[in-house]
C-alpha cells in the first residue's frame, strides 16, 4: 500500500485524502473508490492444506470422496442463518474445473467469511429459483477441510483482452480504483472494474460525531481486546539466542520479564548475533518490538534485519537502522499477513562498532491466522448503549461504516511518513489532518507519530540562562518551601504578549535543565530540585 518513491502516486493518493477527510467533516457520501465493491468475483474450490477436518455440510464441501466427486455447494438467504442444512435454500452443483460467479460483496461474522449470489448467477446452476440474492460460505472459522478462493475467470480476462489489448488488466481492488482515479500519468490510464455496489450505506441522520463515536466503540472492544501486545507467551513456544554473557543477571529470560532495568547481553563475534523466536502455530505477527537504551553504548545496537520462514528457508523481510539516541521500543516487523514458524532477529551492527549488544526487552503484538476481517456481529453488542448516536443504527449499516473508515486509515498510514514532520499546520500546508483527530486512534502508526511529534518538540540546550534568580531573592518569604517554584513559574511566564513562548521538553539525553546553588549550605543540586533542599533554601540561594 506504501506509494513507494512514485511521486505520481504520492500527490494522487494526497489528493485522495484530503477530499474523503472534507466528506467526513462535512457528512457528505464520501469518494466511490473509498466504497468500491467489485460487480463479479470468481471463485474456485480448493482444499485446505493446512487442516486435516473436512468441511461439515455447512460449508462449500465435497458429496463423493476423491478429486473427482461431485461439489455442492450450499445457498443460503442471509448471513444472519445459523448455516445448518434445515435452513439451507438449495445447492448448486458446478461442473469440474469450473468457477463460481459471485458478486463482489463480501460478510464476515461469527459463522465466517459470506460471499453474495445474484438471481442471473443463480440461475446458471438452477433454474427458476425464487430468491433475488443468496449467500455461500465460503470459509467456515475453525475449521479447514474445502473452502472457495477468488480467482480471475479466464473467459472475462479474454473478453477484456480483446477489446483493450493483451497488456490490459482492470482494476478489480478498491486500492487500484483509488489510485486510477486519482494519479493522473501522461497516455494510456488504468481502468477501473464496474462497481457492483456501495461498501458504504449511510443513515440520513448521520454525522461526524458518529463517525467519532463508532471509532472510539471500535478500538475500545477491538483495538484493546484483539492484540496480545506483550504476551509472549502466547505466541511463542521458544527462544534462542546466539550467545549469552556468563552474567546470571544478563540471560535469555529477561527478554519477556517486562522489566526495563534488565537485559540479554550477547558473548560472541561482531555482527554474528541473533535473536530466534519459534512461534506458535497459527499466529501472525502485528506487530514485533525490541526495547533498547542509548546508555548502553557500543552495546546499543544500530542495525537489525528480520527473517522469517521454516527451518533454515528464511526470507528477509526487514531492515531496520535505529536512531543511536533511542531510549524506548523500535518496531523490527509489523503487519504480516500468514503465520511466520521461525522469525530470526539478527543483529548486523552496533553503536561504535561494538562487539556484543544488549537488548533490554521484547514485545509482540499478534493477532489469529484464522482472523478474515471486522466481524459483524461486533455491533449487536448490548455496549452500544453507552453510544446514544450509534444504538438506533442498524447494525449491518455500522459493520459497513467501519469498513469504509478502516479502508480510509489504510490510506493515511500509508501518507502519515510523508505528512509528518515535513506538515507544518501553521502554515497550512495540510491543515486537514487536525480534523481526523480521532480517526488516529485506529492508525497503525499512532504510536509512531506520537514519538515523532515528541522528538520534534524537544527543546535544545539554551546557550544563556532564561531565569535568574538572585541571592536573597526568597529571603522575606516566610515559607520558602512554597516560594522558590512560584519564583520558577513567574520568572519563566513571558511578560509581554508579544514574547515567544518557552518550550520546557528536553530530550532524555539531556540529565540536567537546571541548577541550584545554596550558598549558605555549600549544596549544589544539578537536575532535581528535591524538598528537603526546598526546605534549606532558607538562606542566600540562586537558581539558574
Amino acid at each position: 500500500m506504501s506509494p513507494g518513491g512514485d511521486p505520481h502516486l504520492l500527490l494522487g493518493r494526497i489528493r485522495f485524502l484530503n477530499r474523503s477527510i472534507e466528506c467526513f467533516r462535512r457528512s457528505e457520501p464520501l469518494p466511490e473508490s473509498l466504497c468500491f465493491v467489485p460487480k463479479e468475483v470468481c471463485y474456485k474450490i480448493c482444499r485446505d492444506s493446512s487442516s486435516n477436518s473436512a468441511s461439515s455440510s455447512s460449508s462449500a464441501s465435497t458429496s463423493a470422496a476423491g478429486t473427482g466427486g461431485l461439489v455442492s455447494i450450499p445457498v443460503w438467504e442471509s448471513p444472519h442463518q445459523a448455516p445448518n442444512k434445515k435452513s439451507c435454500k438449495f445447492t448448486i452443483e458446478p461442473k469440474k474445473g469450473t468457477c463460481i460467479r459471485t458478486s463482489g460483496e463480501e460478510y464476515y461474522n461469527s459463522h465466517g467469511l459470506w460471499v453474495k449470489i445474484t438471481k442471473e448467477q443463480m440461475e446458471q446452476y438452477r433454474t427458476s429459483v425464487d430468491l433475488e440474492e443468496g449467500w455461500i460460505l465460503a470459509y467456515k472459522y475453525s475449521e479447514g477441510g474445502t473452502r472457495l478462493v477468488p480467482v480471475e475467470h479466464p473467459d472475462s480476462v479474454s473478453r477484456h483482452q480483446q477489446l483493450f489489448g493483451f497488456d490490459h488488466k482492470p482494476c478489480n481492488r478498491w486500492e487500484e480504483v483509488m489510485d486510477a482515479e486519482n494519479c493522473f500519468y501522461l497516455g494510456s490510464t488504468k481502468m477501473a472494474g464496474e462497481n457492483g455496489c456501495s461498501a458504504e450505506t449511510q443513515s440520513p441522520t448521520w454525522t461526524f460525531e458518529c463517525d467519532e463515536d463508532l471509532v472510539h466503540y471500535f478500538y475500545d472492544h477491538v483495538g484493546k481486546e484483539d492484540e496480545n501486545l506483550g504476551s509472549v507467551k502466547q505466541c511463542v513456544n521458544n527462544i534462542d539466542v546466539s550467545s549469552c554473557s556468563k552474567d546470571p543477571s544478563g540471560g535469555t529470560a529477561c527478554l519477556t520479564d517486562g522489566d526495563t532495568e534488565t537485559y540479554w547481553e550477547s558473548d560472541g563475534m561482531q555482527g554474528q548475533h541473533w535473536i530466534r523466536l519459534h512461534m506458535k502455530r497459527g499466529t501472525v505477527v502485528s506487530k514485533l518490538m525490541l526495547r533498547v537504551d542509548s546508555t548502553d553504548d557500543t552495546y546499543m545496537p544500530k542495525r537489525v534485519t528480520v527473517y522469517g520462514g521454516e527451518g533454515d528457508n528464511l526470507k528477509k523481510y526487514n531492515d531496520v537502522a535505529i536512531e543511536e539516541s533511542l531510549i524506548g521500543e523500535v518496531c523490527v516487523l509489523e503487519d504480516m499477513s500468514t503465520h511466520l514458524p521461525i522469525i530470526e532477529i539478527r543483529i548486523e551492527e552496533c553503536k561504535d562498532g561494538g562487539i556484543d549488544v544488549r537488548i533490554r526487552g521484547l514485545k509482540i503484538k499478534s493477532s489469529c491466522e484464522r482472523d478474515l476481517g471486522l466481524n459483524a456481529d461486533l455491533f449487536k453488542s448490548p455496549n452500544l448503549v453507552r453510544y446514544p448516536r450509534l444504538e438506533g443504527t442498524p447494525p449491518d449499516i455500522l459493520y459497513r461504516r467501519t469498513l469504509v473508515i478502516l479502508r480510509f486509515i489504510t490510506v493515511l498510514d500509508s501518507l502519515l511518513p510523508h505528512l509528518v514532520p515535513a506538515w507544518d499546520y501553521s502554515l497550512g500546508t495540510f491543515s486537514q489532518i487536525k480534523n481526523i483527530k480521532p480517526f488516529l486512534l485506529l492508525s497503525k502508526r499512532r504510536s509512531a507519530l506520537i514519538s515523532q511529534c515528541l522528538k520534534d518538540s524537544e527543546s535544545s540546550k539554551p546557550s544563556f540562562h532564561p531565569l535568574f534568580n538572585p541571592p536573597g531573592h526568597g529571603l522575606p518569604h516566610p515559607s520558602p518551601g512554597p516560594q522558590l517554584p512560584g519564583q520558577v513559574y513567574e520568572g519563566l511566564k513571558p511578560s509581554d504578549k508579544y514574547e515567544k513562548t518557552l518550550d520546557y521538553r528536553w530530550p532524555v539525553r539531556h540529565d540536567q535543565w537546571w541548577e541550584c546553588k545554596f550558598i549558605a549550605e555549600g549544596i549544589i543540586d544539578q537536575g532535581n530540585v528535591t524538598p528537603q533542599l526546598i526546605k534549606l533554601a532558607s538562606s542566600q540561594r540562586y537558581l539558574t
